[in-house]
Formats: structure tokens, C-alpha cells, sequence
């Protein structure tokens, strides 16, 4: 517990309903069961159980950014924004006027009636594991990449104005399977505007010098008073580099560990940005410069029932990124 009074462990999760279902807080490591009493649904509470475990378990396997960012959550259902709480890197003074508006991100499941009935629930969790799979990589991308202008949306339906990262996660507008409502333009681990400082990494052949650009960047940090553990996230080609041993049958992995001070090494395709430009980021992690706001966890939600009938539900969470100390974040740009 934070010492705000704000449960903040990584490993408890909340579900809240906008739809007259209530679930109780759910542990990973635990055996509390979600219960709804929607009489629409004809789930008993174990079926329920296992499907939000599914869920759960499924989300967790699939996030990257959620396993080394410090977590804040859950917080009240109807709680909409957070304060920003800028640090300011020439005072020791924080900025706790300014909000940032929380994005729902949520992907629709539609189950057949007799998909429904089927006591072993077999294509009921495929299909839920698959939306908790697809919800996981849209975090990760609303983390790395930011949120901007979903212009293909709002241009689609004049008046809106939405939000979404700046990558397609699966099928692009309008095939796509997800959507964010609320939420604001706003940057990302690696598009960390303004303040952006960009380590170039340079091409020492017969390689790039990831080791080098890596170790300088938390060098550049450390002058800054940002300390670790820190964490390092690269796209496929430079997490490619740091696996393919040089010359001597060295990783290029094994120099880079030392340099992190416990922190994670961690691959993430949703840094991949340009075709054969790398890119990846480093974070300091000493002091929570930066935060992962989970005010709602991954959780199943009930919507309606068809004319068909199909049921229709959806996988969502509430969440933002809270980035508190720009100057804690490095991007790395590869040539």
C-alpha cells in the first residue's frame, strides 16, 4: 500500500461494471472469485471465475510494459482523471494542478448462444484469451508509442475526437477489433515529447555498438540524477543484436545486464517504428519517475444480448501513462 492509502501491488486487480455487474477485487495469486448476478448471462459464479482468470492470466503473459513500470491501482470505478504531478528538473517541486484524463481501451467478444451453453466453455475462452491478448498489446502501444489524433476514426465520424496510438494493433480502421474511448493526446516511452534526447547508436563493424549507445544512455542519466534500476526495451532488430553473439562467443546481453543494476532486458514489436531503423528506449526507474496508472485492470464486462441471440461482451481496462520526469526516459535510434 502506497502511502497515500492507494493499493498499488502489482499483483491485485480490480473489476468495475458500467453495466450493473459488480465483481470484487481478484488476485493473481489468490483464489477470490468474480461474481455477477446479470440474469442475462447464464454463467454460474465459477464459470464467471474461470473465464475472468483466463483473462487475467492470458493479459499478464502477453504485457511488457506492466512487468518492470511501477503500477498505481486500482483506483474508484468512476474515477476519470489523475494528476499529472510533474517533477520540475531545475526544483524539487511537483506539479499537481495539471490532470491527465484516463483512456479506456476495450475489445468486444461476441459469443453464440450455443457457445455459451457449452459446460466446458471451450471456444468461450479462446475467444476471451484472444481479446486479452490484443488488449495487452494495445497497452503496451499506448505505453511505448503515446496516443495521438485517430484521424482515420474521427474523419470516419465527423465530430469525434478520439485517440490512438500511432500503430496498427491488428486489423487497421475500420477492421479493427478495439477501440479507446476518453483518454487525450499524449506522449509515450519512446515519443517523449518535448523533451526529447535521443542516443544515436552508432555502427562499429561489423555491428552496431548497442552495448556502447546502451551503457552511455544510462551514463547520461545518472549525470541527470536519474539512478536504477533501469530498464531497457528494444524492437526486434536491436533485441536481434543483443542475441547474436560477436567474434569471441560473447552476448552482447551479457555486457549490457551488468550496467541495469537488477533492471529488466526486454523486447517489445511495438517499438518497431520505421523497416530496418532499430529503436528502443531506456527508463530509470529509481524514485518511480514514471508510472503505469491501472485505475481499472483487465476485467470482463457484460453488454448485451443480440436479437440472434449473441452475447456481447467486452475486455477492457481504464489506464494512462503518468510520466513525471521526461528527462528519466532515452530513447535509442538505431542508423
Amino acid at each position: 500500500m502506497r502511502a497515500d492509502g492507494v493499493l498499488s501491488s502489482r499483483y491485485l486487480r480490480s473489476c468495475a461494471s458500467t453495466n450493473d455487474i459488480s465483481f470484487p477485487m481478484y488476485l493473481i495469486r489468490g483464489a477470490s472469485e468474480m461474481t455477477t448476478d446479470n440474469p442475462q448471462v447464464p454463467w454460474t459464479d465459477e464459470q464467471w471465475a474461470r473465464v475472468n482468470k483466463a483473462v487475467q492470466e492470458e493479459a499478464s503473459r502477453a504485457r511488457i510494459a506492466a512487468t518492470f513500470l511501477p503500477l498505481l491501482g486500482p483506483l474508484p470505478g468512476d474515477t476519470d482523471f489523475v494528476r499529472k504531478e510533474l517533477i520540475s528538473p531545475n526544483a524539487i517541486a511537483i506539479q499537481d494542478r495539471d490532470v491527465i484524463q484516463l483512456a479506456t481501451l476495450q475489445v468486444r467478444v461476441t459469443v453464440r448462444g450455443a457457445q455459451m451453453a457449452d459446460p466446458e466453455m471451450t471456444s468461450v475462452l479462446a475467444l476471451f484469451r484472444r481479446a486479452a491478448n490484443v488488449l495487452a498489446r494495445l497497452e503496451d502501444a499506448v505505453v511505448f508509442r503515446g496516443l495521438g489524433q485517430d484521424v482515420a476514426y474521427n474523419a470516419a465520424f465527423p465530430g469525434q475526437n478520439r485517440v490512438a496510438p500511432p500503430i496498427d494493433v491488428g486489423p487497421a480502421f475500420p477492421n479493427r477489433v478495439w477501440e479507446i474511448t476518453g483518454g487525450q493526446v499524449s506522449p509515450g516511452l519512446w515519443r517523449n515529447l518535448p523533451a526529447q534526447q535521443v542516443v544515436s547508436i552508432p555502427w562499429l563493424p561489423p555491428r552496431l555498438d548497442l552495448v556502447g549507445a546502451i551503457a552511455g544512455a544510462i551514463g547520461r542519466l545518472e549525470e541527470q540524477g536519474h539512478f536504477g534500476p533501469f530498464a531497457v526495451v528494444l524492437d526486434q532488430n536491436l533485441f536481434l543484436v543483443a542475441q547474436t553473439p560477436t567474434a569471441l562467443l560473447v552476448l552482447p546481453q551479457d555486457r549490457i545486464l551488468p550496467f541495469l543494476g537488477g533492471g529488466p532486458l526486454l523486447r517489445s514489436s511495438t517499438l518497431d517504428v520505421a523497416v530496418g531503423v532499430g529503436s528502443g528506449v531506456v527508463v530509470a526507474l529509481g524514485g518511480e519517475p514514471v508510472e503505469l496508472v491501472i485505475a481499472t485492470d483487465v476485467c470482463v464486462q457484460f453488454l448485451q444480448v443480440t436479437a440472434d441471440p449473441n452475447f456481447v461482451f467486452r475486455v477492457c481496462e481504464k489506464m494512462a501513462l503518468r510520466i513525471k520526469e521526461s528527462e528519466a526516459i532515452i530513447p535509442l535510434r538505431g542508423p
